[in-house]
This record gives structure tokens, sequence and C-alpha cells, in this order.
């Protein structure tokens, strides 16, 4: 259920006889925001450089159209209004009276057939009309009519006029001034209507009717008296065929939050429970957003107390504010009528700052990791190996910050680090503690690490359902689409900018004489945003130092290919990623740019860079392997692995008991002449298999391993926790010999279909590859 407003004021007129009422858009604009902050989700101010009929019709069509359902909606009209012949009007501004009769020219407040045809809970007209400073004519009067509101429509609908028959709705002109006596706290010199003013006045207290009539009205008396306005204070007018006592025009007050702690505590507490993603809920669920805020609250706990955080160069202590932020502009983004279920809410608002816990715990455990284990991984750069081993005791910052970035990287390939140690859960009712418990909110976590670049579900990483229920056959029974969430989370923190997955152009830039400052880097990305560009983003940021800003745009890069990839997923039918389509197209970098420090023709234009094609060229050339003919070794090592990959997948398979069909490696060569009367050579192995994920990250990498791949690395895991083990040893080495391949052809042909890691086949496809720099088709 959503609160929506839509506002229209009618003020330039020009015709004969009628005053301009140039206080209306500030009104308006008053008005909107303090329904805002009473709760309402949305409040447009409609904008148009004439309120026409058309337009004023089309605005109110619109809005009622738009409605999901149970919408709570409001509808303020502002400007000079008129009655004629049983008929309420609104004076649009270009009416012309000379032209007919005055009524004909207007606008009739009456949108039954709208009405009828919306799907909203209840509508609320507000009409502050019927000024004082209109001449009428030819039957119009100031008398609004004793219209009924039929009881036939399907929702509840009221009519809240600003006064009643054959009173005029004043206004408080710039050069009116307060009497002596009286204090309104308005600033001299203010333009305003009566109504419109002591609605926004008083709007923090109001929830039904009976509260708007009785709180305006005493408002108004007071600004009436004040002002010394002539007569009696205009009488709120209202119509409707339901009780005004129960009849919420305002969302209910929350119950006051439980008193929390003073400090990080509070600030994360209230955060995630006044977090926007509850306002796009149809249900309220208030233990939910307390047990939601009760976890925030020890999340800040744990970065508080704990001094890993300082002692890590890499953290940014703000990243979990900075994503909330970000996951906020995202979710005004989503498709018009989208509806969040209370546990899609809830994970929303607690992700980033789950997060930003569980990498804290990671650092506090730094010190147990086995250091030669950590020491091999960063033999895997060797630049950066002879970059350590250079270092002296002076530099031991340089040291320190290099291996705190190897540890990260580490760790996001290790299998147990999205496992839950203590599976902390919130108090609360079983499907509460079930849905926040630290093991649930790992699998997002492990999905947003291992594939970060990736719609959910398009890498085999994590299992996130498409859609799930939660506390079935019970009075909060609902559904989470898990991707969708992890989308979200996932957008959000690759636009908030987590310094420590920056690309490794940074740690490659610590160490030397002129070397990357990473507080400044801090300062940097803290100080970065999103700029509008078209239908997508441009990343903006003023770079100190080269490296920053070619990582920054190597960011923006990746960023593009994750909105991009979440679009995609967003068009295919069916899939829970539908309301992503409204998420920006594309994001880019063209706002990124050295700062005044930096020398323009030192930036990221000019390093060194490998000639693919030349060195592609050498890595499977004869100056490597001195035989053309080895690369048919390679095609069977490269077969011999995946055999021996499907082999140990099968054994663990059967040994934990899925059933699996009998299986026997086997490698086939053959060779023959195609139909264009081209020779080829086959190799056909019936072994693991590549789905597109082994495509993009492995096969098609020059120096990339399918064993480095984080699916491997977790499965690996599983079959070393066997007694005894599930032993498996490849063959590759280096990743490049797939590059030999173009030794002996000059075209590849790759039918292939991944074997699942419950057993079963995935998509079979069939790739094209014309040479080493040509494009996968």
């Amino acid at each position: 259920m959503s609160y929506r407003a839509l506002l229209i004021g009618a003020a330039d007129y020009e015709a004969p006889g009628i005053t301009a009422l140039p206080f209306v858009p500030g009104d308006l604009e008053r008005l909107g925001e303090a329904l805002v902050a009473r709760g309402f989700h949305e409040a447009k101010v409609a904008q148009s450089p004439w309120f026409t009929t058309n337009v004023i019709n089309g605005e109110v069509s619109r809005f009622l159209a738009s409605a999901a359902s149970g919408d709570r909606l409001l509808v303020v009209l502002s400007g000079h209004g008129v009655h004629h012949d049983g008929q309420d009007y609104l004076v649009p501004e270009d009416i012309r009276p000379e032209l007919h009769t005055f009524a004909e020219g207007c606008v009739a407040l009456d949108w039954r057939r709208e009405l009828e045809d919306s799907t909203a809970a209840q509508v609320v007209f507000l009409i502050d009309a019927c000024r004082e400073g209109i001449r009428h004519d030819t039957k119009a009067t100031a008398a609004w009519s004793r219209r009924k509101v039929a009881d036939a429509l399907r929702r509840k609908v009221a009519y809240v006029y600003a006064c009643s028959q054959a009173e005029v709705a004043r206004f408080v002109r710039d050069t009116d001034e307060v009497r002596d006596g009286h204090d309104v706290g308005i600033e001299p010199g203010a333009s305003f209507s009566l109504f419109s003013r002591a609605l926004a006045d008083r709007i923090g207290s109001l929830t039904d009717l009976a509260d708007l009539r009785r709180e305006v009205q005493q408002r108004v008396d007071e600004l009436h008296a004040a002002y010394g306005k002539s007569g009696s204070p205009q009488r709120l007018r209202v119509l409707t065929e339901e009780p005004e006592a129960g009849f919420c025009v305002f969302p209910p007050v929350e119950r006051a939050a439980p008193e929390l702690p003073s400090g990080p505590e509070r600030v994360w507490a209230e955060a995630v429970t006044t977090h926007l993603a509850w306002t796009y809920t149809k249900t309220d669920i208030p233990e939910l957003r307390a047990a939601c805020g009760a976890l925030a609250a020890s999340y800040a706990r744990d970065c508080r107390t704990d001094d890993a955080m300082r002692q890590d160069p890499w953290y940014d202590d703000e990243l979990a504010e900075r994503t909330t932020d970000r996951l906020g502009f995202l979710l005004q983004r989503l498709a018009p009528g989208t509806v969040l279920s209370p546990t899609e809410a809830a994970l929303l608002a607690v992700l980033p700052f789950a997060a930003q816990a569980h990498r804290v715990r990671q650092a506090a455990a730094r010190d147990d990791v086995p250091q030669a284990e950590l020491g091999a991984f960063l033999d895997l750069f060797p630049r950066l190996g002879r970059r350590l081993r250079g270092l002296t005791d002076t530099q031991a910052g340089a040291v320190r910050d290099i291996h705190w970035w190897g540890y990260h990287r580490w760790l996001a390939r290790q299998p147990d680090a999205y496992t839950a140690v203590e599976d902390r859960a919130p108090v609360g009712t079983g499907w509460i503690r079930e849905e926040l418990g630290t093991s649930r909110l790992l699998r997002h976590l492990k999905e947003q690490r291992i594939a970060p670049a990736s719609a959910p579900g398009t890498v085999r990483s994590t299992e996130l359902a498409e859609e799930r229920e939660v506390a079935p056959s019970t009075v909060y029974e609902h559904t989470v689409r898990e991707r969708l969430v992890s989308g979200l989370f996932k957008a959000a923190h690759a636009l908030a900018v987590d310094p420590a997955d920056l690309p490794e152009v940074l740690v490659e830039h610590l160490g030397i004489s002129d070397s990357v400052s990473l507080p400044e880097l801090l300062t940097t990305v803290r100080q970065s945003s999103w700029a509008a560009s078209g239908p997508g983003r441009s990343l903006t940021a003023l770079c100190g130092h080269p490296a920053v800003e070619l990582a920054l745009k190597r960011h923006a890069e990746s960023v593009d290919v994750l909105l991009r990839s979440l679009h995609d997923g967003a068009a295919r039918t069916g899939s829970s990623l539908a309301p992503l389509a409204g998420l920006p197209a594309y994001a880019d970098a063209r706002r990124v740019r050295p700062s005044g420090s930096a020398p323009a023709n030192l930036s990221t234009g000019i390093r060194f860079r490998l000639a693919d094609d030349r060195v592609q060229e050498l890595l499977m050339g004869e100056q490597l392997y001195g035989d053309r003919g080895l690369a048919v070794r390679e095609l069977y090592q490269n077969a011999l692995d995946a055999c021996r990959y499907r082999e140990a997948r099968t054994e663990y398979l059967r040994r934990t008991g899925t059933a699996t069909a009998p299986w026997e490696g086997e490698i086939v060569f053959g060779e023959g002449t195609d139909d264009a009367g081209r020779p080829y050579l086959e190799c056909a192995d019936n072994g693991i298999g590549m789905g597109v994920t082994e495509l993009q990250r492995a096969f098609s990498q020059g120096g990339a391993r399918f064993v480095d791949l984080p699916e491997f690395a977790e499965e690996g895991a599983q079959w070393a926790s066997l007694d005894p083990p599930v032993d498996f040893m490849p063959v590759s080495r280096f990743g490049i010999g797939v590059l030999s391949y173009f030794m002996i052809a000059d075209e590849l042909v790759l039918w292939t279909c991944r074997l699942g890691r419950d057993g079963r086949p995935g998509r079979l496809l069939k790739v094209t590859i014309a040479g080493p720099g040509t494009l996968f088709r």
C-alpha cells in the first residue's frame, strides 16, 4: 500500500476580471514537501507551461490510472473555482469567457469514469479554489454544489473544499501584515492561501478526515484573524459517504521506536528502519522492521569495537551508508507499480550493513590465515612479488597495503568465507529469524563478491531463487524474489564504489616513487558521484593520481557490464528481474578526470600496453612450442582435464547420494574434409563441458585457468570434506594452451554442454571463433 499525491495549481490567469494567483506554485511546493515528510511515498507537483483544460484532465486521469492495487491517492487542485448548474469547476489558465459560457471553458471536477477504472483503495480530492478576485457572470456562482459521492463507487472517495457554499477561499497578499497581538510564526511579505498554508502547518498531526477538518479549520481561523480578513472565516466542507473518523487520508503515525544507544548503532538502526524500501511494500510488519533495526545496531557494534578495520587501509567505513543512498536512487527507478514483499524490503535495507560487518569480521580473522597460503597467492602476481622483495624496512606501509590487498583477493576465492560461524539472527518469530539469519544473508553477499558484474542467475555461484515462498499458510505468507534483491544490491554496491574492489592497477602503483595514496583514494571515492547522461549515468570524480583515474574508469566499465546484464535479465519473459527495466541503461566514465595536481600529459593516456595480435602470435607460435604439432597435445590435455573434472564431480555426487548414470571417460580424435572442402581436425570428449561462464572467464582469457574460478574452489572444498577426499589433479598449468590451436587452424567450432553440479546437463552451445583476436559467435 502506497500513499501518493498529485498537486496541480493554476496561477497565471490573463483573462480580464480574473486575478492572477502568483502564490499558488509556492503553496504546492510547500505542501508537497510536507506530504513527503508526513510519510507519503510520492508527492508530485505537476509542471506545465500552461495549465489548460486538457493538461489538467490529462494529469488527473493518468494519476488515477497509474495506481497500484491498494494505493491511497490524494489530488490537490488549487486555483480559481466556480459552480454552475449543479457542477463544480476549476478555472484553467487559458480561460476565455468571451468565447463561450464561463463554465464551458472550465475543468469539471468529476472524474467518475476514471475513479471506477482505478485500482486505488481510496481517493481524496483537496480543492483550494473558489477564490476572491474573480468576477463571475452567466450563472457561474461561488457556491459549491451539494453533490453526493455516490456509494456505487467501489472505493472510498472524499472531496474536501477550502470553503463552504457562498464563501470564498481567502489568500494573503505579500503586502498584508499580521495584526498587533497575533503571532502565527510566518515571516512578513509571505503570500499564500489560508487553506493550503494551514494544511501544510498542521499536517504532522493529521491522520483521518476528522483530524483534517478540526485541525486545519482551527489554523485557518488563526490566520484569518491574524491578517484581519473581512467577514467570518471560511469553513471547510467535506463530502464523503464514509465516516470521517477512520477515513485515513495520511499514513498512520509510526509507534515510537525502542530507545537506541547513541552513536553508530543508532545511525545504522535508523537508516534501516526508515529505509525507502519499506515504502514499496503493501504490508508493514512492525516486528520485522524492528528486527532489522536491532540487527543493524549489532553490526554497528561489531564495526565500532573491532580494531581490525583501523588496520585495513582499504576499508571504507562510509561504504554501507553510501550503498544505502545508491539503493534509494535505484528504487526510485524501478518499473512503475513495482511492489516489494516485506522480506524483500527487509533484505534491501539490511544487506549494505551486513556486508560491511562481514568485511570487518573477515579482517579480524586475518591473523589466523596461513601465511604460506597467502604468500602462494601473491606469487600469482609476479610483479607484486618482485616489488615486495625489493621494499625496505622504511617502506613497511607499502608492504602492509599490498598484503592487505592480497588478503582481500585471496579471501574472495575461499568457499568458507561465506560460511556462517555464528548464525546470528534477530529476535522475532520463526520466519523472521530464518529470513534475516546470517546464512541467508551470506548467500547474497557471496553472489555479489563472486559475480559482481553479472545479473543474478547468469553465473553458477549461488542458488538464489527467482521466487521463494515465505511463512506459508500464515497471515504473513508472501514471496521473496531473491534474484531481484540481489540485482538491486549488486548495482547499489557497484555505484557506491568499494575501494577494495577497484582494479589491481592501484596496488601496482604502491611502493614506488610516485605511489598512490590510499587515504586520498578514499577521499576521491567518497566525493565521486554518478551524473545523469541520457538514459545512463556517468561517473564523476577528480583524481590526484593517474592510477586512480584509470582504476575508476575500469570500474565504470564493469558497472556498465552489470547494468546491461541486468537489463538483459529484465527483458526475459517471466523474469523476476523485470522491475529493473527502469534502471540506468549504461554507465561510463566520461567525467573522471585528473585534478589540477596531475599532469595531463602523463594521465591515463600514456602507459605500456601489449600489442594483442603480436603477443598472441608469440604465445601460439613456434617460438614457444617449437613444433606446431604440439597443438594436438594441448587439445588432448584439455580434453583430459575435462574428463578428470567430470569423473571427480560424478564421484562426489555418487558418494553423497545423488543418482548418476554409468559413465566412462572417452576422448576421440578424427579428421576429414567439410562441405566447403576445408580439412579439419576434431577432438571430442565426454567430459565436464563448458557453459557461458567458463567460456567468458577461462576459455577466452589467455592466462586464466578453470581451476581459478570461484565455482571450482568451492566445489574442491566439498570434495576435500569427504573421507577419503575426492582427488583431482589438473594437467593445465598456464591457461594459454588454447591459443596454440591457431597454430594449425584458422577457425574453431566448439560444441559444448556443461554438466551441472546436480549431475544434469545444461544448455547446448555452438561457438564459432575465426581467430585469436576475433569475437566468439
